[in-house]
C-alpha cells in the first residue's frame, strides 16, 4: 500500500494517490493539513489518515507520520493508524519531509460510545474499466443514521456513487476512494483500490502424454498496477473450474497424469486476478 495524500498548487488540484516521493525546492508557502483531524476509533481499531499538502513549488511532497503520545497506538509510513488497547485521547502528527516545521495533527479518541465507521476490507483490486462494490467493506455502529458518503478526488481516479459503486479508470494503478458518515464527518476513512491490467498464456495450449507421465508446463504473465505476478496452477475442466481425479500438478506447473486415459486440462491463474486464467489441454494415452 502507498502513501495517501495530496498536493495543492497555486494553479492546480493534484492528487497524490501513489507514493509521497520526489525532491526539489519547496516554496515559502507551506502548509499540511490532515484528513480527518478529529476522530474516534475503537480500542485496536485501524482509521487510514490522509493529509493535503499546499503551497506554491511543492515539489517535495514527502511525509513522515508519527503519533505523539508513548503508548498511543501506532501509525505506517501509508497513514494507517493502529488505536491502543487503552481508551483514551490520542495524537496523530504529519510532517514535512522537505520542512519539519510544518505539520499538522490529529486528536484522536480511542473508546466511547458515539458513531463509529469502520473498514473491514482495506484494499480491493478491480480490473480497469470495471465496476466494484465497496459498501461491504465499511460497516457503522452506534449512528441513528448510517448514510455513508462516498468520494473520489478527480474523474480521472474513477467514479463512485451514492451506494459506494466505484468504477475503475482505463489505467492501472492504486486508487483511493474516501467513505464517511454523513451524520459525523470525523468518520472518515478510505479504501484503496488496485486497478489491475493481467494478460497470461500457458504453453503448450494441448500436449499429448502416457499415463502416470509428468510433463511441464510454462506460461507468460505481464501484470500492470499490481507487483503481484505470481501465478497458481489446477487441474480443472475445460473452463477453469477445479476438478478432483484428474492428475495433479504442483505449483511450478509439473502436471502427472493420471493411471486413466483420457481428455483432461490443466489451468494456470493470476494471484492478483484470479479471475484471469489460461488452460491448456491434455491427451492421456496408454
Amino acid at each position: 500500500m502507498r502513501r495517501v495524500g495530496f498536493v495543492v498548487t497555486l494553479l492546480a488540484l493534484v492528487g497524490l494517490w501513489g507514493c509521497g516521493g520526489g525532491h526539489g525546492s519547496v516554496g515559502n508557502s507551506l502548509s499540511l493539513a490532515i484528513i480527518p483531524s478529529n476522530t474516534t476509533v475503537a480500542p485496536g481499531g485501524i482509521r487510514g489518515f490522509q493529509y493535503v499538502l499546499s503551497g506554491s513549488g511543492t515539489a517535495q511532497t514527502g511525509v513522515v507520520w508519527s503519533v505523539k503520545e508513548a503508548g498511543g497506538g501506532t501509525i505506517d509510513n501509508t497513514g494507517l493508524y493502529t488505536a491502543p488497547t487503552t481508551p483514551g485521547t490520542y495524537h496523530v502528527v504529519v510532517t514535512s519531509v522537505a520542512n519539519p516545521s510544518v505539520s499538522a495533527t490529529a486528536t484522536v479518541t480511542v473508546g466511547g460510545s458515539g458513531p463509529l465507521l469502520t473498514v473491514t476490507q482495506r484494499q480491493v483490486v478491480v480490473a480497469p474499466g470495471n465496476t466494484v462494490s465497496l459498501a461491504s467493506d465499511v460497516t457503522v455502529s452506534n449512528a441513528s443514521n448510517p448514510t455513508l458518503l462516498w468520494n473520489v478526488t478527480a474523474p480521472n481516479l474513477g467514479t463512485v456513487d451514492a451506494n459506494g459503486n466505484y468504477t475503475a479508470p482505463s489505467t492501472p494503478g492504486d486508487y483511493y476512494v474516501t467513505v464517511s458518515l454523513q451524520s459525523d464527518p470525523s468518520q472518515t476513512d478510505y479504501i484503496l483500490v488496485e486497478v489491475v491490467g493481467v494478460t497470461l498464456s500457458i504453453s503448450p495450449t494441448s500436449v499429448t502424454m502416457k499415463v502416470n507421465q509428468t510433463y511441464g508446463f510454462g506460461y507468460n504473465i505481464q501484470v500492470i498496477g499490481s507487483t503481484n505476478n505470481k501465478v497458481t496452477w489446477s487441474v480443472t475442466d475445460q473452463n477453469g473450474n477445479p476438478v478432483s481425479g484428474d492428475g495433479t500438478i504442483d505449483q511450478n506447473g509439473n502436471y502427472t497424469a493420471p493411471s486413466t486415459p483420457g481428455t483432461y486440462y490443466v489451468t494456470v491463474s493470476s494471484q492478483v486476478r484470479p479471475d484471469i486464467k489460461a488452460t491448456a489441454k491434455v491427451t492421456v494415452t496408454t
